[in-house]
């Protein structure tokens, strides 16, 4: 839409583009390649879109990262280091293997390594929202024995704005850890949202409306993966 533009601001560095030439997905010429982000800041992102003159409603998603950084990730982004963190690193040689580049490891390359995928699912379903403002659940995913879950994407048809769908992702004792609106997804490529969230126990996925909503379309992708003891200490187990 040339009457929209994106603005955004990570680690001092602004960003400003007008939309109109920017890929874009759609019923009839799906298009996985809707725009390369991949913005990485020490203390806060920023997103925004600008809507001039004569602008039409402008539906967008985005995910973001959480992590927390290592030595390596530290001394990348010039982050200050404990005293315990410069013995490590002087210790274990880290600050040379920044600077030749091995470290820090690319965040998939790190977790193809640390992650033994025994399994990926692709699960879908069709809901009826028969009553406004209830819960209806999709789904209750459980782990077996000596694995994990790991949810990894999801995609809705969108809907209506005034209907509020919501697509709700609980998982372990993270109640309403996900909240997304419906309404920027759709199910072709480029409309869904990538995730990364583990679960020890189980994932359990639901959704609500602020209106009655016939036969909803939701779709989602899980990892099943061995709970290694690199992860069990990782994941403070």
């Amino acid at each position: 839409d040339p009457d929209v533009i994106i603005r955004a601001r990570y680690n001092g560095v602004g960003v400003e583009e007008n939309t109109a030439a920017l890929l874009r997905d759609g019923a009839v010429v799906p298009n996985a390649l809707v725009g390369a982000w991949s913005l990485t800041a020490k203390e806060y992102l920023y997103y925004n879109l600008l809507g001039v003159a004569g602008a039409a409603d402008y539906h967008t998603h985005f995910g973001v990262w959480g992590i927390i950084p290592t030595v390596a990730d530290k001394l990348v982004y010039d982050i200050t280091l404990s005293n315990e963190e410069k013995e490590l690193a002087e210790r274990l040689g880290i600050a040379n293997s920044v600077e030749k580049g091995v470290l820090p490891l690319p965040r998939n390359v790190q977790i193809s390594r640390e992650y033994l995928v025994l399994g990926e699912e692709t699960h879908s379903r069709n809901i009826n929202i028969a009553a406004a403002d209830t819960t209806y659940t999709l789904e209750n995913i459980y782990a077996r024995e000596g694995e994990f879950l790991v949810l990894t994407r999801i995609a809705a048809s969108p809907g209506g704005v005034a209907d509020d769908i919501r697509f709700i992702v609980d998982r372990d004792d993270d109640h309403n850890y996900a909240n997304v609106k419906t309404f920027p997804l759709s199910l072709i490529p480029g409309g869904e949202v990538r995730c990364f969230i583990p679960a020890m126990e189980e994932i359990r996925l639901s959704t609500i409306a602020s209106a009655i909503v016939p036969a909803h379309l939701f779709r989602y992708t899980l990892l099943r993966c061995r709970l290694t003891n690199l992860l069990r200490a990782r994941f403070g187990l």
